[in-house]
């Protein structure tokens, strides 16, 4: 019993300990970038962040774009009267995928 208070108290000191004396750190090897060295460089780092984010933006809508021929291909194949022949086992993924949707079966679990 008295081990779990012990260890009660000696983590509330730790946290305390850890938050520090309210003092505001330096940081003594930060970099200025008021010169134009440093303008320079603070404009191609933002370059490079708005073309990882243009390439983030043209993949998500290439994903949208490849859901959306999936889902109309499988409304395609819905309508159709495909027959689907040959061991299950053997079947790609997509291939399973439109027997799924054939046969309404549904998405989760």
């Amino acid at each position: 019993m008295t081990e779990y208070y012990k260890a009660q108290l000696n983590k509330k000191l730790d946290n305390k300990t850890r938050k520090g004396s309210g003092k505001k750190q330096i940081k003594l090897y930060s970099r200025v970038l008021t010169s134009e060295e440093g303008c320079a460089e603070l404009r191609e780092l933002e370059a490079d962040q708005a073309e990882c984010e243009h390439r983030e933006e043209v993949s998500k809508q290439r994903k949208v774009a490849e859901e959306q021929e999936k889902c109309d291909w499988q409304a395609e194949q819905e309508h159709s009267q495909v027959t689907y022949t040959g061991a299950i086992k053997i079947k790609r993924l997509e291939e399973l995928q439109d027997i799924a949707a054939a046969l309404k079966l549904p998405d989760e679990g």
